[in-house]
């Protein structure tokens, strides 16, 4: 099915611009007083981030543990968290990635959510669009709802449009008000007194294809949050040798032959030495594992965090390409994340074109510790 990722690349990578100029932010806790005003775009970047007041443009946020809204942002939200709740009021869109996500105030126009679990018991003024495990209508949604679930789609409140479910069990309470159509895939449970303007017509089964994309998609989303709690870790940790390296996978040739030489040449030279000795001899195996164990144990090491951190500079750098650097770095990492999350989602090329820029990411650790030494920003 084209839906899913046809979605979330459009949130990501074609839905409105982000401006390049703002107010961007990084600490523990992010938080607009509810006193406050913010006369412009906000990038905000932390463990939470909390916008109590006013925000007179859109809002940018990632944070490690969550983002909360309860005062009004007169544009768009954009956000990437575990938890992200919205209690007050968004004039324009939200877009988010999320394990959690709960709307209880208002949004003017289109809510868009990739993640385990939406819930929305406020008002929507536009469309619903969700992709994940499980997402419940207890308030009102004044257009269309387009629901992908591999759990229950449940609907206890209003659909001002059509509804368009695929997933494997959808809910339509007694409560439930539907004035357009409502089309469906998988099991479903519709009470006759729902007020449905037409008859549900049910499409077929939830395919297994479609299934396996969601799971697939959850792990997305937990490999995003992972580079985006490592990324703001190493800002906090090592913020100059973070930036050095960000400057270093700018440097896309100095980087992939800096990360291919050190993602290749220890796995190698273990390997020449292993099978060198046991040809020599046969006793000398145990000989050549003993002594390459050290170097296969922190080649293994450097793989693991490499994992997680290679994306870091290379998101860094990308933000600032797009930014032109007129935003923070943080702020350029928390972009960057998002052109990595879009990336993910092109067919075919997506995952390979991935690949190739993790290794200029790890290339760029390379080249900024290098360049830390001799005491110049690569």
């Amino acid at each position: 099915m084209w839906f899913p990722k046809v979605l979330i690349l459009t949130i990501l990578m074609v839905g409105p611009v982000l401006p390049l100029a703002g107010i961007g932010t990084a600490a523990d806790f992010v938080v607009v007083g509810s006193d406050e005003t913010v006369p412009d775009d906000l990038y905000a970047a932390g463990n939470v981030v909390d916008v109590r007041g006013v925000v007179e443009g859109d809002v940018t946020a990632a944070a490690s543990q969550r983002v909360v809204v309860s005062g009004t942002i007169e544009g768009d939200l954009i956000a990437i968290a575990p938890y992200v709740e919205v209690s007050g009021e968004v004039t324009g869109s939200v877009r988010v990635i999320a394990d959690r996500v709960s709307i209880v105030g208002t949004v003017g126009t289109d809510v868009v959510v990739a993640g385990r679990r939406a819930t929305v018991e406020g008002t929507v003024g536009g469309d619903l669009l969700t992709v994940g495990q499980q997402a419940q209508v207890l308030g009102s949604v004044e257009r269309n709802v387009k629901a992908t679930a591999i759990g229950v789609i449940t609907i206890e409140g209003d659909v001002g449009g059509d509804l368009e479910v695929n997933a494997n069990r959808l809910e339509v309470s007694p409560t439930a008000a539907v004035a357009g159509d409502v089309r469906y895939r998988g099991d479903a449970e519709i009470s006759p007194t729902a007020d449905l303007a037409s008859a549900a017509i049910q499409l077929g089964k939830t395919p297994v294809p479609l299934r396996v994309r969601a799971l697939l998609l959850a792990g997305e989303i937990v490999a995003g949050l992972l580079v985006l709690l490592g990324g703001l870790s190493m800002f906090w940790l090592a913020p100059h040798l973070t930036e050095a390296a960000a400057g270093g996978s700018r440097n896309f040739l100095r980087g992939a032959l800096a990360g291919a030489a050190v993602l290749i040449l220890p796995a190698v030279f273990v390997g020449a030495v292993i099978a060198g000795m046991g040809a020599a001899s046969p006793d000398l195996y145990g000989v050549a594992l003993l002594a390459t164990g050290p170097i296969a144990v922190l080649y293994l090491a450097m793989l693991f965090f490499m994992v997680v951190l290679g994306w870091v500079p290379l998101a860094t750098g990308l933000g600032q390409v797009v930014t032109r650097a007129r935003i923070s770095t943080v702020g350029s990492f928390m972009i960057g994340v998002l052109i990595l999350v879009g990336i993910s989602f092109v067919p075919v090329v997506g995952w390979p074109v991935l690949m190739v820029l993790w290794v200029v990411g790890v290339g760029g650790w390379v080249l900024g510790a290098r360049s830390l030494r001799h005491g110049s920003i690569a």
